[in-house]
């Protein structure tokens, strides 16, 4: 299919170019007069691809702010004296510029590139031919076009008015004998945000993710609800495995639950600061690639909060739990294949540290291989390794124990 993204423009104001196009076509019937249902303002074509969902989630991720437009006067390609396009002028504020740069980005890792250089508002009336500015062999500037470009220099620019643009959308467009059809495939929100600078937002994020992870429910749980301190007892780790080793089987998959929580709600909540960023911070944090990689931060403090906590005098988890629910937060297809994994190997050797290790290990390759756009993107790679070094390293007396064949099996009462 043969997609394009563009900003509608109100029907008011889209009536008054149509009108003023009418009146300027008796001075140039040898061009092709683009008709209304044309009148977007594309921000970037993306021509024939396959790719649609992956467009949509990518554009999903694109922030921006309502753009003020402002429509008026006209002018011509490549010049007035030599004219292959008649296009009316459009002003537009910063907003404009900050959304084709985030769409470029979001787009990029699907392999599609825009043009270089500053975008140029306009809206094409007329052209000739290709309607290239530049020549094309065979084809010859419009004297309707000239003589329309004296016309217009006894006439006052006309004004066809402001608007203010709050979505932009994915279209399709089908050629056909009669002329282009354009089909509206999705709308994307553009809405004000509150201001947050990018290292308040990242502090933020820093620290109510670490908070979020440093809780530490087993060790809450065992002491409400059986006045033992689980430290004291099995691996002495505060976490679900050993709960489940005392023989609190319910207590343990509390604990497992609320420790997934952790993680999930750090990344949740990483989203929902990313989506109160303002307009000026657009072409900073731009599309995806940053915000995918505020997420990755947030699910890193989670499980460093978790291992040490601060209310445990730093001595906390290994941070499988919390990991987890990062994870399916982060990137639910990868999350899915490594707990594959890890349900296999502790079927298979009940031993589950080892299915511990094997699952965080293949987290990041799983995320690589299901995620196309984490391939180039640093930050969600670094933070997503470094997650899972820190729990391997918090596994190493268990390591020790699995090669010296006396780690305890699930099951096993401490």
């Amino acid at each position: 299919m043969r997609l394009f993204i563009a900003l509608d423009i109100d029907p008011e104001i889209r009536k008054r170019i149509a009108g003023f196009r009418e009146q300027m076509r008796a001075y140039a019937p040898d061009v092709r007069w683009v008709g209304p249902e044309s009148f977007h303002i594309t921000l970037q074509f993306l021509g024939e691809t396959e790719k649609l969902e992956a467009i949509k989630a990518a554009l999903q991720q694109v922030h921006g702010a309502p753009i003020g437009l402002r429509f008026g006067g006209t002018g011509f390609f490549p010049t007035p004296r030599s004219p292959r396009v008649f296009w009316v002028g459009m002003e537009a504020d910063n907003n404009l510029q900050a959304l084709i740069d985030a769409i470029g980005e979001s787009l990029r890792p699907l392999g599609f590139r825009r043009d270089a250089g500053p975008f140029k508002p306009h809206l094409t009336l007329a052209r000739v031919g290709s309607g290239r500015p530049r020549p094309v062999r065979g084809e010859h500037s419009s004297a309707g076009l000239r003589a329309l470009a004296i016309k217009l220099e006894t006439l006052a620019p006309p004004d066809f008015g402001t608007m203010t643009a709050r979505e932009f959308c994915l279209y399709q467009s089908t050629l056909s004998s009669g002329g282009a059809k354009y089909t509206k495939l999705a709308s994307f929100p553009l809405a004000e945000r509150r201001a947050l600078s990018v290292g308040r937002l990242l502090l933020t994020v820093a620290v109510v993710s670490y908070l979020l992870g440093s809780i530490p429910f087993g060790y809450l749980l065992m002491r409400i609800f059986r006045g033992v301190d689980v430290r004291t007892r099995g691996s002495g780790n505060i976490g679900a495995t050993n709960v489940a080793r005392t023989g609190s089987k319910g207590l343990a998959i509390a604990t497992l639950l609320l420790d997934g929580c952790k993680g999930y709600c750090a990344v949740l909540l990483a989203k929902f600061l990313l989506n109160m960023e303002p307009s000026d911070l657009d072409t900073v944090l731009l599309a995806g690639r940053i915000s995918a990689a505020v997420c990755a931060l947030a699910a890193f403090f989670a499980i460093l909060g978790h291992v040490f906590t601060v209310w445990l005098r730093f001595k906390g988890g290994k941070g499988v739990a919390v990991a987890a629910g990062a994870f399916a937060a982060l990137a639910p297809r990868a999350f899915l294949f490594a707990l594959a994994a890890f349900v296999v190997v502790v079927a298979v050797t009940r031993y589950v540290s080892l299915g511990s290790i094997v699952a965080v290990v293949s987290f990041p390759i799983f995320f690589y291989v299901t995620a196309p756009p984490v391939r180039t993107n640093y930050a969600v790679i670094f933070f997503t390794t470094v997650s899972a070094l820190l729990i391997i390293i918090r596994h190493k007396d268990n390591i020790r124990r699995l090669l010296a064949g006396t780690e305890n099996r699930l099951g096993k009462p401490a």
